[in-house]
């Protein structure tokens, strides 16, 4: 039986996923269809839909897979959080892996507020601010909403010119976009440095 647990689910899953990657070297995600990616991988529709509600549902889980890849890779006691080194790392992941990040950088249509929500609000939003004597929760969530909404843009634009400026100066320019009060927090769980 073709179980999630199954090393040939796990296969087919694999097929799907270059499949995807190797779709968007000739055609925008836009147009990518279920059946294409179907052809591609060499498996029928109901193997897919098997793994995946939609396209959508597909990068999602792909995302999910490569963030807990990313935050195995994070040593938190060597990374002061919004630092060079620790924006390197974490750019040096979405280079290797471009192809990738350049679809799911274009299906976003709302902020990841969710994705690691409360660590960064406990552990880094509210402290900082509190810090900063900003005690409103309502100001608080609005820093955080920008620097998601800037995060992602700039990253965006980062992976569609190939990332062609060096990690090390990319990393540079964020921390330069970040709010002075940001600035000086250290050493917080690697679940806020990658969220």
């Amino acid at each position: 039986m073709n179980t999630k647990n199954n090393q040939r689910f796990k296969d087919n899953e694999k097929r799907f996923e270059q499949a995807l990657l190797q779709l968007s070297k000739t055609m925008p995600y836009q147009k990518m269809t279920v059946r294409a990616l179907c052809e591609q991988a060499h498996l029928n529709r109901t193997t897919f839909y098997a793994h995946y509600y939609d396209i959508e549902d597909m990068i999602e889980k792909m995302e999910a897979h490569m963030h807990e890849d990313l935050l195995a890779r994070f040593d938190t006691t060597n990374h002061a959080l919004f630092s060079p080194s620790s924006f390197t790392t974490f750019l040096h992941y979405i280079k290797d892996h471009q192809s990738f990040y350049r679809i799911a950088l274009h299906t976003r249509h709302i902020f990841p507020l969710q994705q690691g929500y409360d660590p960064l609000w406990k552990e880094v939003i509210q402290p900082l601010c509190i810090q900063n004597g900003i005690t409103d929760p309502d100001e608080m969530t609005y820093y955080l909403i920008y620097f998601q909404a800037g995060f992602t843009m700039a990253l965006r634009h980062w992976v569609d010119t190939n990332c062609q400026m060096s990690e090390k100066q990319f990393a540079q320019l964020l921390i330069h976009c970040l709010p002075s009060i940001w600035q000086e927090k250290k050493n917080l769980p690697k679940e806020v440095l990658a969220y």
